[in-house]
Order: structure tokens, then sequence, then C-alpha cells
């Protein structure tokens, strides 16, 4: 390295050590800038403390959450009613489903719930050729069908499809000699979204003697006039129903089962067969109806 070389380099040095020296800040300026940077870090510390100690925002965004929510769920209603006409809460299904019993000394009826129907009647001291209790059917059988047809806002609706609420939380009932007993199944109809209108119903109103092998069914609706077309002047019921076995002769049993039927004063029946289909036809309407086996009716 010659000597031009070192004095260039010396030079070169020189300048960047001066012009350091000349742009670095003073005591002053450092001390301004020190005081900026802790005020803005006391700025940021009290943002903090604030959003630690007011959680507005986080309400107002569950008020939101929940607004949606509900708009959410009224719009499911309107498309509910569009199913099931005035009776969406009565097509939800409840938290107790269980069946309500009543006993008298002959037999022990069961009461489902879903459609307000007779789920089963089990006899206390008749028994099959296997030894077991006689039970004339089963509804909760899913191919056991028992309901009426009526109308609500102009859609077809049928009672099997509905929840209908007992008239007493009571379960079991029981009822002995010539005493009775009288329980009530109501269908009520919405009065809003989360509420039923409980001054107008739907009424299976059942009636159980003691000692009797007979039980009173009736049907009655009350204040019902606002819910069901006006137009609609008579009730389709729908009844299927798979009959238990009962006897050891099956083929005579099955030979011998059929329907009767009749208003207050004829009595008909369908011809007994065991392949036969046949239907019902009758000019007036019909009081009851019955399925007759060999030596059982219901």
């Amino acid at each position: 390295m010659d000597k031009n070389t070192i004095t260039g380099l010396l030079l070169i040095m020189g300048l960047l050590i001066g012009y350091s020296l000349w742009t670095a800040p003073s005591k002053e300026e450092i001390e301004k800038q020190r005081h900026i940077q802790d005020s803005i870090a006391l700025v940021q510390n009290q943002i903090n403390e604030n959003l630690d100690t007011n959680p507005a925002p986080q309400e107002n965004a569950e008020i939101v959450e929940i607004s949606v929510e509900t708009s959410s769920q009224s719009q499911s209603f309107e498309h509910q009613k569009s199913q099931y006409g005035a009776f969406v809460n009565a097509s939800q299904t409840p938290e107790d489903t269980s069946l309500i019993h009543i006993e008298n000394d002959i037999y022990i009826l069961s009461i489902s719930k879903k459609g307000g129907k007779v789920s089963s009647v089990k006899f206390k001291d008749i028994l099959t050729y296997e030894k077991q209790p006689v039970v004339l059917f089963d509804t909760e059988n899913e191919n056991n069908i028992f309901g009426f047809t009526f109308f609500s806002n102009y859609l077809e609706l049928n009672s099997k499809d509905f929840y209908f609420q007992p008239s007493s939380t009571q379960k079991s009932w029981k009822v002995t000699g010539s005493d009775s007993l009288q329980f009530s199944m109501r269908l009520y109809p919405d009065l809003n979204e989360n509420e039923i209108d409980s001054s107008s119903y739907i009424e299976y109103v059942y009636t159980v003697v003691g000692n009797d092998f007979l039980t009173g069914v009736a049907l009655r609706f009350q204040g019902m006039d606002k819910y069901l077309n006006q137009t609609q002047k008579e009730l389709s019921l729908l009844w299927s129903t798979q009959l238990k076995r009962q006897e050891k002769g099956y083929k005579n049993e099955k030979t011998a089962t059929t329907i009767y039927y009749g208003d207050n004063e004829d009595v008909e029946h369908l011809k007994e067969s065991d392949t036969k289909t046949d239907s019902i036809n009758y000019p007036a309407s019909l009081k009851w109806i019955s399925h007759k086996q060999h030596f059982f009716t219901s």
C-alpha cells in the first residue's frame, strides 16, 4: 500500500467521523425523544386498562349475535307454520313422552301423548295360549295408525302427528268397583311463537269404570273456531291396526277377523275372510267402528 492510498483512507475515515458527530442529536433532543416515548407508553397503558375494565364492545357483539339468533328462530317458526298451521308448538317433541296408565279391575289402559290416543289395552286376568296377558292392540307399533284429519290455515293435518297434553301431571291412575274416572288429553293451538292458547283445544275425554270392560271415548272441540277451517263439516278417521295374535289356531283366528261399524241403529260388518281386502262405503255418518277378532273386539 503506497502513501497516497493511506492518505485517501484517512481522509474518508475523517469525513465519516465528522458527519456522525454533525448529525448526532443533542442532549436536549435525546431527552425530548425519551419524553415522547414515555408519553406514548403511558397512553397505551391507559387504553389497555380501559379495555380490561369496560367490556362494552364485547356486550355489543353478544347483542348482535342474540338478535341474529332470534331472527333465525322467527323465520323457522314462520316456515313451520306453513307445515303445521296453528299447531307448531304441538308438533315439537316434549321432554317427557312417557305413557299415562289407567287401571281398573279388568284391564290396564295406556294412553300416548303422541296423538292423544290409546296406546294399548292389556287384560289383567285373560291370557293367550302362551299364558301371556292378552293385549288387544299396540298403537306404538309403527304399522299401527290412529288419528283424524282436520284443516287449519287450509292445511290438511292429522291428530296423530301432534303431541297432546294430559289434563293432570299424574301418570298412573287406578279405579275399582262402580267408581269411574274421566281423563282428558288436549291438543292446544299456538297463541304465538312461544305460547299456546290454553282456552282453546281439541280434546279426547276417556271414561273408565272400575268393573266394566267398556272404555268411553269422546272427542270435543273447545274454542277452535278461529283455528280450524269452518268449511269442514265432518272428520275423517285414519285407523290402521296390525292385530296381535291371541290364539294357537292362527288360521281360524285370521279367518274370523273383520271390522264392525254402525250408526245409532244399524250394525254392519265386512265379510270375514283371511285374505280379502275390502272397504266401507256407508251412506250415513258412522257413530262407531271396531276391529273384531275371534273372541276379542276393540
